[in-house]
């Protein structure tokens, strides 16, 4: 078929409520999680990071994976119809959360708000909004923030 594109078929007579109601993807289900935890030094960054993935797999809408790229080795992406929203860096001793597109995602969200939640947060050139998570009650609120319709398991 010489010239036209191949489309992945599409499965929206599917029923996939129910992979939504429990954990659906084991946390290790990515080929770099055991090397991005063993880059952590600090045990309370690898607990929010360990959350993240985990409750990253009931989003319903969403996939989350990797995507190294440039000089960014270990990052985690949340897509969307193709596009990644939401994503964060794994560091030593933080994760450093991004909201990649807050106009669209959250219109309302200045970062006087989250300075308020968050020790460090900044807002990029780019509109990009970043913040730094240390520990897992940061992970369990930046996760509420950016999906508050979601209800994580556990």
């Amino acid at each position: 078929m010489r010239g036209r594109r191949y489309a992945p078929p599409v499965c929206s007579a599917l029923d996939l409520s129910s992979l939504y109601s429990a954990r659906t993807i084991p946390m290790s289900a990515f080929s770099q999680y055991d090397e991005y935890l063993r880059h952590i030094k600090s045990k309370d960054t690898a607990e929010a990071f360990r959350y993240l993935v985990d409750a990253s797999s009931s989003i319903p809408g969403y996939e989350c994976r990797p995507k190294p790229h440039g000089y960014i080795k270990r990052n985690y992406h949340y897509f969307s119809d193709g596009r990644s929203f939401f994503a964060f860096v794994i560091n030593q001793s933080s994760l450093l959360w991004y909201f990649r597109s807050p106009k669209r995602t959250h219109p309302s969200l200045v970062c006087s708000t989250l300075s308020e939640k968050f020790p460090q947060v900044k807002l990029l050139k780019s509109g990009q909004i970043t913040v730094r998570i240390n520990t897992l009650a940061d992970a369990k609120e930046i996760l509420h923030i950016a999906f508050p319709w979601h209800k994580p398991h556990a």
